[in-house]
């Protein structure tokens, strides 16, 4: 990486400029408002010298062994052109005449004056340093890594004009401190060498900077500076090859829930490769970021593996114990597609945890089911945010020989787009059960509704009824009649009331025909079942104690909602 500074591809810095003396007495005084500066250009390249004076008559001068007039200019024109091709003057206003250096070459070193042709000479210098080129640098690595422990060598070289000045160079580190060099000189050469070892993270960027020192002149009234050049070479930035040293597992604060993320991170280069273990399971998972899906107490291993070319693969890996929450079974799904059925732990946002038994398998799964004591410890405020999936309903019937049968319940299809209700104790804007109205069986209890009071009321809705596994059973509206599911733990241990059984074949087809049976025949646990009502007016009533629900061999139900 390389910097320049200047016009018209002149390397400039600092600045030399001698005082204009006054002549003697009576003559004439060079008043100077534009002064030459202290160059260094490299061969080939052109730059311009400034001067300007209220003097009429004034002269630029170049000096190598001996002074030499290059222009006069008198009275504002351009006088002895000897040196055309090599100088010309570029005329400005305010009694400036620029003298520009054509194409320099190593001849052109030397100093510069712009002085008044009569009387005391007073005037005003210049130096200039011709390179044969700018410096090369180099570095003896091509690789944008190295290995740790590597030795980096680092080298500038200039070759330059010497009668009049003498090159330096200062390397510098990354925080911009001197470094010890080795330097190889001779006449118009200098050579400076630095060596780095690599070390972790990465060997960081090293300067060179190259500029020139010019001693006094003689009789010229000047003073030591360096020529208006600087020259900076940056070393490039080579990240530096290791295995991991540490590993660590960041986990987000608070309550860790099903579907977040912890990740992994290691200071090894190349950049490693991660590789997740779940310890309970033995799963395993590859990158960073791990979304975390299952719910309780598990234990993660992170390994970090670096591949390093030509060298033998390296890993290191550190655990963390996890307590992981899930507010619903459906969260459970989502986040791991292969949750198994089971009973497992939920927390709500509020704090309030309770067992559950999530169906992870049919229908999709994620599906919730609530115990009848649950069904004491929650509100229906705690239930509505885990019922998202408002068009369907996971219902499980336990009959007598203990099998266990499921059907999905729906809306009619002409009435998808109205969401289904449930409610914990809640049949706001439903109507109330009919176990609810006698207290046989009391609070709390599991409410399915379908089509709300005000809706059964509505003359645009002639038909009403339900959709068993994608089949609809449909009957003529009653207005204000009833349309609902529920649920009843019992814990009253009171007899339940009869619905009566007014028309068998829909209820037929909700418990018997219409039923499928569970392909593993893997049981739910029975404590999840409660006692059933069924009421849609005109089409299907029916309860755990009538004579239809035992005809249908039906002990009792499960529904599940997601």
């Amino acid at each position: 990486m390389e910097e320049r500074r200047g016009t018209f591809g002149v390397l400039l810095v600092v600045a030399l400029v001698l005082l204009c003396a006054a002549a003697s007495s009576g003559k004439s005084t060079l008043v100077l408002t534009k002064t030459p500066l202290n160059s260094a250009v490299v061969v080939g390249n052109s730059l311009e010298f400034e001067c300007a004076s209220d003097s009429t008559f004034i002269a630029w001068y170049f000096q190598s062994n001996q002074d030499q007039v290059v222009y006069t200019i008198y009275d504002g024109q351009v006088l002895n052109p000897v040196f055309e091709g090599v100088y010309s003057i570029l005329p400005k206003t305010g009694g400036q005449y620029d003298l520009i250096v054509l194409n320099a070459t190593l001849t052109e070193t030397g100093i510069y004056r712009c002085k008044e042709s009569t009387g005391f000479d007073p005037h005003q210098t210049a130096a200039l340093v011709v390179l044969d080129s700018d410096p090369v640098c180099s570095i003896n690595v091509s690789l944008p890594s190295v290995m740790m422990g590597d030795v980096i060598s680092m080298t500038c070289r200039v070759t330059y004009t010497p009668n009049l000045s003498s090159a330096l160079m200062r390397w510098t580190d990354p925080q911009g401190f001197s470094v010890t060099s080795t330097e190889s000189i001779s006449e118009g050469y200098l050579e400076s060498n630095i060596t780095v070892v690599a070390a972790v993270p990465s060997v960081e960027q090293y300067r060179c900077r190259t500029y020139f020192d010019v001693p006094p002149a003689e009789s010229l009234l000047t003073a030591k500076n360096a020529p208006e050049y600087e020259y900076f070479f940056n070393s490039p930035i080579l990240a530096v090859n290791h295995c991991p040293s540490s590993v660590q597992i960041t986990v987000p604060p608070g309550e860790l829930r099903v579907g977040d993320v912890i990740t992994c991170s290691s200071n090894g280069y190349p950049s490693p490769d991660y590789t997740w273990t779940h310890v309970q399971t033995g799963q395993q998972s590859s990158g960073s970021a791990l979304a975390i899906t299952r719910a309780g107490l598990n234990t993660y291993i992170c390994t970090a593996t670096v591949s390093i070319p030509d060298q033998p693969t390296c890993s290191l890996s550190t655990s963390t114990n996890v307590t992981v929450v899930a507010s619903s079974c459906l969260e459970i799904k989502l986040a791991n597609n292969l949750a198994a059925s089971a009973r497992y732990t939920l927390t709500l946002r509020n704090g309030k945890s309770f067992e559950a038994y999530c169906e992870m398998g049919l229908n999709g799964g994620g599906y919730t089911f609530l115990s009848p004591q649950s069904l004491l410890d929650l509100t229906d405020d705690d239930i509505q945010p885990m019922f998202t999936d408002r068009i369907a309903f996971l219902m499980r019937l336990r009959k007598y020989d203990d099998l266990q049968t499921y059907t999905v319940v729906r809306q009619l299809a002409r009435y998808s787009h109205i969401p289904l209700k449930l409610g914990l104790s809640n049949t706001d804007g439903y109507i109330a059960t009919q176990n609810e109205i006698t207290t046989r069986l009391g609070f709390p209890f599991l409410y399915f509704g379908f089509l709300s009071d005000n809706m059964t009321r509505n003359s645009s809705f002639t038909t009403w009824g339900f959709n068993v596994n994608n089949i609809d059973v449909p009957a003529t509206i009653v207005a204000g009649g009833r349309n609902y599911i529920a649920l009843f733990p019992g814990f009253l241990e009171a007899g339940f009331y009869n619905t009566g059984s007014t028309t068998l074949t829909a209820c037929t087809s909700m418990l018997t025909t219409y039923q499928i049976n569970v392909a593993s025949t893997r049981p739910m646990p029975e404590e999840y079942f409660m006692s059933l009502e069924v009421f849609f007016t005109s089409l299907c009533q029916t309860a755990s104690n009538s004579a239809n629900m035992a005809s249908q061999l039906v002990r009792n139900a499960a529904i599940g909602f997601r």
